[in-house]
């Protein structure tokens, strides 16, 4: 779709993305004229944005400012160069990033909750806008992913709450601070904190620090609760200004949980609080994720009844373990994008399919793992599987031979822990291989946080239809 953008309130610069377009979205519906542009804009992003009325170009091109836009909105991935950029500086056009629009637009003077941390944001906050919601407390939201339990992945709301996903990636070319630096949260919430983003953090010690300041700026009357078994997480919130609760599995946590028979969980608080239920999430890292949604939920005066049926209703987002049963194997598709998060999916699958093949399809795209800076974390990540596949290097013309993931020492080790392993950058060659080492009961897990050229949709179609 593409229509005139003339007179737009808001010009997005990178509208295609979840939380670009769906930020683009909620403008429009409180009444300001919306357009944008992105080198590319797909379904369902694309739909989402013509059923709102939105304007958006496919390219960039400078003659697409009028030069009338009262804000131009600088997605964090375009840099200097890019056509409509330049002639917004040009211009002298207003420039934000889209963490500014948030705060100013969006939480202002509410109370903002924020979610940190290395992995489980994206569940933890969709699991909150989802409990607050159900509460009748009107939140709005912000995050950074496709939730089926929600309206929308960005919303206004008209309730005091607004609850954030907070990336530690930098806000755009002309900031480098943290996104979450710009949300001033009241509650903040970090599960664990590891070395990640390689492309804009030299060093673990620059992690630490950002996720420092991040800390900082919560008031004395707000509160933090911590992965009570992430030690980088507890050293850093020695220096909070406010009460510091933990949760985890274990029961020196403020907050716990536990599995119990038939696939129910127990959460346990202060005072002798618990609830129980059966959750339709899997594996230890997504009861921590449980625990910490609960116990926000509970200090905020949301009813057990609710906490309950929200644990037990939330499918999750999209592309975490998202699991499709086919005729000849169990097919999972997961967002993978660091050496923790592989073998977190991993270690869930060998716990919850036990006795089944499992097979592992990695894409090393995101900006961690095309560098060898984790090239032995994920070599044991991958080890849990009993079969890998390995395909291209993304952007691998980007990064010297000597900064880049090596994938032929990946697949040597790989087969010296008597992992049967191949390496390919041709999907097809990938499908072979899996298929012909594949046996009766087996689960297949597509490891990326792209779209692999379409490897999940070939699998769908080689492995056969969907189990009845």
């Amino acid at each position: 779709m593409q229509q005139n953008s003339r007179g737009a309130d808001y010009y997005f610069i990178g509208i295609g993305g979840t939380a670009m377009g769906g930020t683009a979205v909620a403008l429009q519906q409180m009444g300001n004229r919306v357009a944008g542009s992105d080198a590319g804009v797909y379904p369902p992003m694309s739909d989402y944005l013509a059923q709102s009325n939105i304007a958006f170009h496919t390219g960039f091109d400078a003659a697409h400012l009028t030069g009338n836009e009262k804000c131009v909105v600088v997605g964090n991935a375009i840099p200097r160069g890019n056509a409509e950029l330049e002639e917004a500086l040009n211009r002298r056009l207003p420039l934000v990033s889209l963490p500014q629009v948030i705060a100013s637009e969006f939480i202002a003077d509410r109370e903002s909750i924020v979610v940190a941390g290395t992995h489980g944001k994206t569940t933890t906050s969709s699991l909150l806008a989802a409990l607050f919601l159900n509460a009748g407390l009107e939140p709005g939201w912000l995050i950074g992913g496709v939730i089926p339990d929600l309206p929308a992945s960005v919303q206004l709301g008209a309730g005091r709450f607004f609850i954030c996903e907070g990336d530690e990636y930098d806000t755009a070319f002309f900031d480098k601070r943290s996104k979450f630096l710009q949300y001033r949260p009241t509650t903040a919430i970090i599960n664990a904190i590891e070395f990640d983003h390689a492309d804009i953090f030299p060093d673990f010690e620059a992690v630490k620090t950002t996720f420092r300041r991040f800390i900082n700026l919560i008031p004395g009357n707000g509160s933090l609760l911590v992965h009570g078994e992430d030690p980088t997480a507890i050293e850093l919130s020695e220096h909070a200004f406010c009460p510091v609760l933990t949760f985890g599995l274990g029961v020196q946590n403020d907050f716990h949980g536990s599995w119990l028979e038939n696939g129910r969980a127990r959460i346990d608080g202060p005072g002798g609080w618990h609830v129980t239920c059966s959750p339709r999430l899997i594996g230890d890292h997504n009861l921590c994720n449980l625990i910490v949604a609960a116990a926000v939920a509970h200090r905020h005066g949301i009813a057990d009844s609710v906490i309950q049926t929200v644990l037990e209703q939330f499918q999750g987002p999209r592309r975490r373990l998202e699991t499709t049963r086919l005729r000849r194997a169990v097919l999972v598709d997961d967002f993978a994008h660091h050496p923790t998060a592989i073998r977190l999916t991993l270690q869930t699958l060998r716990q919850h399919y036990p006795g089944y093949q499992l097979l592992a399809c990695f894409e090393p795209r995101s900006n961690t793992l095309v560098r060898n800076v984790l090239q032995n974390e994920l070599t044991a990540a991958l080890a849990l599987a009993d079969v890998v596949g390995i395909g291209a290097l993304h952007r691998r013309e980007l990064y010297k031979p000597e900064e880049r993931l090596d994938l032929d020492r990946l697949s040597s080790e790989l087969e010296q822990r008597e992992t049967a392993t191949l390496q390919s950058d041709d999907n097809d060659v990938l499908i072979d291989f899996l298929l012909s080492r594949l046996e009766e009961n087996a689960v297949i897990a597509v490891l990326s946080n792209g779209a692999f050229g379409g490897l999940l949709e070939q699998l769908k179609e080689r492995l056969g239809p969907e189990s009845v």
